[in-house]
């Protein structure tokens, strides 16, 4: 996938060019904006058998990304005066649309072509840093790091006959991911 980002990230400048911890505050938005169309997929939290109603959402198609945003509280400890570590709580949030076919509890299924799509996560980043060059004014670093995400949000909003429908649906699992 390709995308921009913008950040900002507000650090404790005192404990920058010492060894310590330093506190991090920071927020990314960008990434990932456009379309793309998928596969008819099944997405449903009940499974499918005998007596088993399989509400959900079926066949999701032509995927309408909006900003991801994202914010992260953490610390960082500088071991070395090039070399720290850091780790904290982030929070994103990831709009998008699409269409597709929502089967209710009863068995009844309508499509609809504008369906939103919202998901929030919550995650645990490590990140370890190098810094390149750092003045009194200005310092530039890299940073490779890992992250776990949990899904706590991941609702789906349209509307049927002028009245507005909420699915939720839950994610089992995490989500790893590693970057530079």
């Amino acid at each position: 996938s390709s995308g921009s980002a913008a950040s900002v990230i507000f650090r404790d400048d005192a404990a920058q060019s010492r060894k310590g911890v330093s506190l991090l505050a920071g927020a990314n938005l960008g990434g990932n904006v456009g379309s793309r169309s998928a596969a008819p997929a099944r997405m449903a939290s009940s499974g499918s058998g005998a007596g088993v109603n399989p509400q959900g959402m079926y066949g999701l198609d032509e995927f309408k990304y909006g900003l991801p945003i994202s914010a992260t509280l953490g610390v960082k400890w500088q071991f070395h005066p090039r070399w720290a570590v850091g780790t904290g709580v982030s929070f994103t949030m990831l709009p998008s649309s699409c269409s597709g076919t929502y089967i209710n509890a009863d068995g009844e299924s309508f499509y609809s072509d504008h369906i939103n799509h919202f998901q929030t996560y919550i995650g645990v980043p490590l990140n370890f840093y190098f810094t390149i060059m750092e003045s009194k004014a200005v310092g530039f670093y890299t940073f490779a790091g890992a992250a776990v995400e949990r899904s706590i949000i991941n609702r789906y909003t349209f509307h049927k006959d002028g009245e507005r429908i909420r699915y939720n649906e839950p994610v089992k699992g995490v989500q790893p991911s590693v970057g530079l």
